[in-house]
């Protein structure tokens, strides 16, 4: 946990004069002392639970029973929601003696062999264990204890952005588990609005940020030709993709706080500049992915490669990656057919731009060329993914009839050896152990047959998968060919 944002402060734009925005910081209490403290406690063998309990709520007050962040850890973390920051329990000194003897009590039923020890070595035994045990519930108590912490002291600095002495501050940075957005008018024409979906795993958590001018959403065209996978549904519904980590934050305001002082003035002159900028570069791709698709493709999985991925935007996926290079032709091609398709989803926003920018019509017509362009290759493609899945799939078929013959044989072994063992559930684990060798021996197939199954299961694992990888690539065929056959005549 590297960044400082929601840390040791809270990010927030706050409006200037002249309705200009510029990035604050408001500070976040730190208890260094406090967590120092508890630290210790925690290792030192003479202090225990309730001293531990005892010195959190003296210099703690606890203002809320728990804390739905994601604090201490990362945005893109699973299971979050199952984890909020609830207040450690108090414990009285009546409990913590309750706690001992129940100890006591578990420590004496989990004994071994009690009687041939010495009381010496009885008691020596009795403080291993108990510093055991009190360290564990220590280590436990003081986690529980610094994460209620960060996120109280957290929850303070929201509080105060968002106190009435501080209505300046449009945006601010939040670690809120789960959905959660931020909508903030510039005036009645631009519009911004921040989508959150944190702690729900790297590919259920976002971070967008849309920007609409008079409701038409700014969508970010060029991200169409700069990542391998993009989103069709995001890029279409949404101006910017974050990774989900709080120095995003960061970026986002500074995003927000370009484009509103920039635009403030003259926001239709603004925002115009933008589009067409936009265009232009998602034009050029295009361009240059019919003209050197192969070329287009390896740029792009060299220049993203390191990046954090998002879940709407990425470079190559490992598996992708292993497919490229197998079938290089073929996915290049795909590559080529998805992207300029892709263009087609972006016609309707382009549409609703017509008041900003006259130059859109011509720009709708160039895409519906390259689409026209690129469309009679999608059924030869088709036709060599089914070519190529048949006699595999006739293969796989064969198999599983011979796999389901071998299945029914050991069925009926398995059932014979339950009948026999059925007559033996009086004895001994040893006997019937016994029992099922000498059946084994009997009846060698038992084994063989297992042995059978298992080798027809490892024939048909990887045809399967090969199947199963030939038909995604078929389904994203045909899901270009349906978007192209929506706007081509």
């Amino acid at each position: 946990m590297n960044s400082e944002v929601n840390i040791k402060y809270v990010l927030g734009l706050e409006e200037q004069a002249g309705k200009t925005l510029q990035i604050v910081k408001i500070d976040i209490p730190q208890s260094s002392d406090i967590i120092e403290e508890l630290e210790a406690m925690q290792e030192n063998p003479n202090k225990n639970l309730y001293d531990m309990s005892s010195y959190f709520y003296h210099y703690v007050n606890p203002i809320e029973d728990c804390y739905n962040y994601c604090l201490p850890e990362e945005y893109y973390k699973s299971y979050l929601n199952e984890q909020v920051s609830s207040v450690p329990k108090e414990i009285p000194y009546w409990e913590y003696r309750k706690i001992e003897t129940e100890r006591r009590t578990t420590w004496e039923r989990r004994l071994f062999k009690k009687e041939e020890l010495s009381q010496q070595e009885l008691e020596q035994q009795w403080k291993e264990y108990v510093h055991k045990v009190e360290y564990s519930d220590k280590k436990r108590y003081c986690s529980k204890a610094k994460k209620y912490i960060l996120c109280q002291n957290l929850y303070m600095a929201i509080s105060e952005a968002e106190a009435e002495s501080n209505l300046n501050i449009k945006i601010y940075s939040h670690d809120i588990v789960g959905f959660n957005h931020i909508i903030y008018d510039i005036d009645d024409d631009v519009k911004v609005r921040v989508d959150t979906n944190f702690g729900y795993g790297p590919t259920s958590s976002y971070f967008f940020l849309t920007i609409k001018y008079k409701d038409i959403i700014l969508i970010p065209y060029s991200d169409l030709v700069h990542f391998y996978y993009a989103s069709m549904k995001s890029l279409i519904a949404h101006t910017k993709s974050y990774s989900c980590n709080r120095d995003s934050w960061r970026e986002l305001m500074e995003y927000v706080s370009n484009f509103v002082n920039k635009s403030r003035h003259n926001p239709e002159s603004f925002v115009r500049d933008y589009v067409l900028n936009e265009i232009h570069i998602m034009m050029e791709g295009l361009r240059e992915i019919i003209n050197n698709p192969k070329e287009a493709l390896e740029q792009i999985s060299t220049i993203y490669q390191g990046n954090v991925r998002l879940s709407t935007l990425r470079p190559f996926t490992k598996n992708e990656f292993q497919l490229y290079e197998t079938t290089k032709e073929e996915i290049t091609s795909i590559f080529k057919i998805e992207k300029i398709s892709g263009a087609l989803h972006f016609i309707e926003n382009l549409k609703s731009l017509k008041v900003l920018c006259s130059e859109v019509d011509s720009v709708i017509d160039k895409i519906i060329e390259l689409n026209k362009s690129v469309a009679p290759e999608i059924h030869s493609i088709l036709e060599s993914i089914d070519v190529s899945i048949q006699p595999i799939q006739e293969e796989i078929d064969n198999l599983n009839k011979e796999l389901d013959k071998k299945i029914t044989e050991k069925e009926g072994l398995e059932n014979r050896l339950e009948y026999i063992l059925s007559y033996w559930n009086q004895r001994s684990d040893e006997a019937k152990k016994k029992r099922e060798e000498r059946f084994k021996r009997q009846y060698p197939r038992y084994e063989i047959v297992a042995k059978e199954i298992s080798d027809l299961n490892d024939k048909i694992f990887p045809l399967k998968k090969y199947v199963e990888s030939r038909k995604k690539l078929r389904k994203r065929l045909t899901n270009c060919n349906d978007i192209m056959n929506s706007y081509i005549q």
